[in-house]
């Protein structure tokens, strides 16, 4: 099987960093991740994370430089991750297709419960981006 090609932005504002809980209904409720969705056809990865954060989270991003990508496989479906480090000049966040959000120091992203997708950056994330 295929993986399903997904991307994640790690999006920073004022050196904080941008987390939100998937909601009821979907696969994974209630855990927290990088925001971020599928690329749909013919889609350049940053077209879609730019398109996918404007859909759930109405936030407008600029600065997206590739971070890593990542291989998991999940029961239903493997995935290959493309995270993207980005920057937005806003910290409002509207809720249309999440549950909820938090703008976190990178060092507390051990406090929430991760997609396990996104858990395997956590040491990485932390690393790159603490503050010096």
């Amino acid at each position: 099987m295929y993986p399903l090609l997904v991307v994640a932005g790690l999006v920073f504002h004022h050196n904080k960093l941008l987390i939100t809980q998937r909601p009821p209904g979907k696969k994974h409720a209630g855990y927290w991740e990088f925001p971020g969705g599928k690329l749909e056809k013919d889609e350049s990865p940053v077209n879609a994370l730019v398109r996918e954060l404007c859909e759930e989270i109405d936030l407008e991003v600029t600065q997206c430089e590739i971070f890593d990508v990542v291989y998991h496989r999940y029961d239903e479906q493997p995935v290959l991750l493309m995270v993207y480090r980005c920057q937005s000049d806003t910290s409002r966040v509207r809720h249309l297709e999440v549950s909820d959000h938090a703008w976190i120091d990178v060092e507390e992203l051990h406090n929430y419960s991760m997609l396990p997708a996104d858990d395997e950056l956590i040491e990485q994330v932390i690393k790159k981006n603490a503050p010096q």
